[in-house]
């Protein structure tokens, strides 16, 4: 479902490439959450995993957020 969701914005605009590349890096470290063994993960993998998630959430946002006032900025013009 974000796949199909990713392609479709990427095909939409393609100023958003940034935006569709952490989207798509979010997704791709999710799946790895979902597969990672509780009982035999080891603590510096969780740690990594989780600044990594940080990281790509805090990017997303920022760009999603100044993207926004773009969008703005143009219409007013």
């Amino acid at each position: 479902m974000e796949i199909i969701e990713t392609v479709k914005v990427f095909a939409k605009d393609h100023q958003n490439k940034l935006r569709i590349i952490l989207l798509v890096g979010l997704i791709a470290v999710t799946r790895k959450i979902l597969l990672l063994d509780a009982m035999h993960a080891e603590p510096m993998m969780e740690i990594a995993t989780a600044v990594l998630v940080v990281a790509l959430s805090l990017g997303y946002y920022l760009i999603s957020r100044s993207g926004g006032r773009r969008e703005v900025d143009t219409q007013q013009i």
